[in-house]
């Protein structure tokens, strides 16, 4: 694969607005090969396959005053299949040389409030983000077998949703962070038994809560992660259930000797909790780290 991408800014009114423009090309050369008629023969080429695309994009910024942003990005997207997803790993993961490129346009528009301080709140972020994405041959795994997962095309899908992230301090050594995704991915193919389910593996809420004390010497964190449920297959008749993940560390420094040592909790629930492939997580996990800057 070669690439190409060329952009530009353009600042206008003070800089208050900024527009984006680019273009990306990307040529691609692949050959597979069947398998010999006889062992003692060699390969058989397919043939050289050669793909050349170009994929525009736009957006901008705009700073109505100095805590508030709006931005906003539209975009045609081109993606080969990786080589994980081509030929997988020799392990869980079953490889598909027949992939086919994915390819579609992303939008997204979205406001950012963020400034150094707001009534008690020390550098207060709050960002609200939506998005409208349309994907051909979306690349989603499946299972292929009791252990195994494999990449498959879809047809065609839409994704939709937005993302909401906060973040801020208090008292200078309390800091607490979070968001929250909605994203409803629904399948657009032609097929009519298919049309308008679910994604598989894709869940439709995903949020992170945590909560942190940072003082000189030590620091303390908290964590919460939480994933709704989701479908195993593109029929919608497998299910995971919702899940939520508590972690916990405590961190200790010694400033003069550059020493830390970590400690951490996860899973603290040990919940036999899966990914969105459905396979299983670890379960309650205890680490200790001990670094040294020289």
């Amino acid at each position: 694969t070669s690439t190409l991408s060329v952009s530009s800014d353009l600042s206008i009114l003070k800089e208050r607005l900024i527009l984006t423009a680019g273009i990306r090309s990307e040529w691609s050369e692949n050959e597979f090969y069947d398998e010999p008629f006889m062992p003692w023969l060699p390969p058989t080429p397919q043939g050289k396959v050669h793909r050349n695309e170009r994929t525009p994009n736009f957006g901008f910024r705009f700073h109505p005053a100095s805590f508030l942003t709006l931005k906003g990005n539209w975009g045609r997207y081109y993606r080969l299949p990786t080589f994980f997803e081509l030929f997988g790993n020799l392990g869980s993961v079953t490889g598909d040389n027949e992939l086919e490129h994915e390819k579609g346009l992303n939008r997204d528009i979205g406001v950012t409030f963020s400034t150094g301080r707001f009534l008690f709140f020390d550098r207060p972020f709050l960002e609200a983000v939506y998005l409208s994405n349309e994907v051909e041959n979306l690349i989603l795994f499946f299972p292929n077998s009791q252990s195994t997962v494999k990449p498959k095309n879809i047809g065609s899908a839409t994704i939709r949703g937005f993302e909401l992230s906060l973040a801020f301090s208090i008292l200078e050594s309390i800091n607490l962070s979070g968001n929250y995704c909605y994203l409803d991915g629904k399948d657009t193919s032609p097929i009519p038994y298919y049309n308008g389910n679910s994604l598989a593996g894709r869940p439709l809420h995903q949020a992170a809560f945590q909560i942190e004390f940072d003082k000189t010497r030590w620091r303390a964190a908290y964590e919460l992660h939480y994933i709704g449920s989701n479908y195993l297959d593109r029929a919608n008749m497998k299910e995971l259930p919702a899940r939520k993940i508590h972690n916990l560390s405590l961190n200790l420094r010694h400033p003069g000797r550059r020493v830390t040592l970590a400690i951490e909790a996860q899973n603290l629930g040990d919940n036999q909790v899966s990914d969105v492939s459905g396979f299983p997580l670890p379960g309650r996990s205890f680490y200790t780290t001990i670094r040294l800057k020289i």
